[in-house]
């Protein structure tokens, strides 16, 4: 092995060159027509999510993912105790594996009540505008809620309020997507030059408590 296998203290780092057998095999396929968590994980009886195998799996355990995409926060319940028992989370290889942590929302609904111009006499114009609204499921987000957190807390002692622009360092940290395309908070209490307040594309912004998504668009 020569010196490059040497550790600091002296000792030898331990190699293996065997391939470990696993003594349980879990299938995940989440386009299976029978997936489901509740399942036994064979490869007629797949898990639906990579969760549910990481909430099962023991040291000796091989995790094989199907092609597909997995919208989850994976948390591993434990992990393996040495060579011999090791967890391992594999694509199965009959397709592209897509982990994604973001999630997907329809069916957004109309939201009233909105004052969208300081002028009151532009209530025709502000006719055309069109918001609406979807409320968040508060268990998207255990532990930490990325719409509650700003991008900077603390040290902001560095900063000239009088010379910069704040809205990057308060913008929420949790992101927005339409079409594909990401969408930034803007502040309807303010007319912005950006916006002008003519609204030519959909728009996002997170409603007071992060806890509401809002587009609003303008009506061809």
């Amino acid at each position: 092995m020569g010196e490059t296998a040497k550790l600091p203290d002296g000792s030898m780092f331990e190699f293996w060159e065997d391939e470990t057998v696993y003594d349980i095999v879990l299938h995940v396929n989440s386009t299976h027509p029978d997936a489901d968590d509740r399942n036994a994980g064979t490869l007629k009886a797949p898990l639906k999510t990579i969760q549910a195998a990481a909430e099962r799996a023991v040291p000796g355990t091989r995790v094989l993912i199907h092609g597909g995409e997995y919208r989850e926060w994976v948390h591993p319940v434990c992990g393996g105790i040495n060579a011999s028992h090791m967890i391992s989370y594999e694509a199965y290889g009959d397709g592209e594996v897509v982990i994604k942590a973001s999630e997907k929302v329809e069916n957004f609904r109309p939201s009233n009540g909105w004052r969208l111009y300081n002028n009151f006499g532009k209530k025709k114009e502000e006719a055309k505008i069109k918001v609406w609204e979807y409320c968040l499921e508060p268990n998207l987000f255990l532990g930490y809620n990325p719409f509650c957190a700003v991008n900077i807390l603390h040290d902001r002692l560095f900063i000239e309020y009088d010379k910069t622009d704040m809205t990057t360092y308060l913008n929420r940290r949790g992101m927005v997507f339409c079409d594909g395309k990401p969408h930034f908070a803007m502040d309807l209490g303010k007319k912005t030059e950006r916006t002008g307040w003519k609204l030519t594309d959909s728009v996002c912004t997170s409603g007071f408590g992060m806890m509401k998504i809002r587009r609003i668009i303008e009506s061809k």
